[in-house]
C-alpha cells in the first residue's frame, strides 16, 4: 500500500475528514516507525532498506507485508476519532487496530527468523 493509497482509503471512510495531508502523514510515519523498531528491526527481513528520513511521498510503499495493507487505514481512523473526541467509536477503533497489528505481528513472527538468534542445525 502507498501513502496515498491508504488517505484515500480514509477519506472514503471517514467523508468530510478535516485533516492535513501533513497530519496524515506525520501520523503514517508514527505506524511506520513502530513497526520498523518493533517488527522489522527485530527479524532478519533482508528484502527492505530503511529510509533515514521520515519524507512520505505519495508513491512511498509502506512496510505492512500483503495480506495486512489496511492496517495503515485502520491508524488513520482510530486516529481522526481520538483526536474528534469520539472516544466511543475511537475505542471500537483500537481494538480493531490492535488485534490486526497483533495478527500481522503473529505473522512476521512465524515467517521471520529473529535477527540475531542462535540456531542449531543438526
Amino acid at each position: 500500500m502507498t501513502v496515498k493509497k491508504a488517505i484515500n482509503e480514509l477519506d472514503s471512510l471517514r467523508e468530510g475528514n478535516t485533516y492535513s495531508t501533513d497530519t496524515l502523514r506525520s501520523w503514517l510515519a508514527e505506524l511506520e516507525n513502530t513497526i520498523r523498531v518493533e517488527l522489522y528491526e527485530t527479524h532478519c527481513i533482508s528484502d527492505y532498506v530503511f529510509d533515514d528520513d521520515d519524507d512520505m511521498p505519495d508513491d512511498k510503499e509502506l512496510l505492512c507485508p500483503p495480506g495486512f495493507e489496511h492496517l495503515y487505514t485502520d491508524y488513520l481512523v482510530m486516529k481522526t476519532d481520538l483526536n474528534n473526541g469520539d472516544m466511543d467509536v475511537y475505542n471500537n477503533e483500537a481494538i480493531l487496530f490492535n488485534r490486526r497489528f497483533a495478527q500481522m505481528s503473529d505473522y512476521i513472527n512465524r515467517t521471520e527468523e529473529p535477527a540475531g538468534a542462535n540456531s542449531l542445525h543438526v
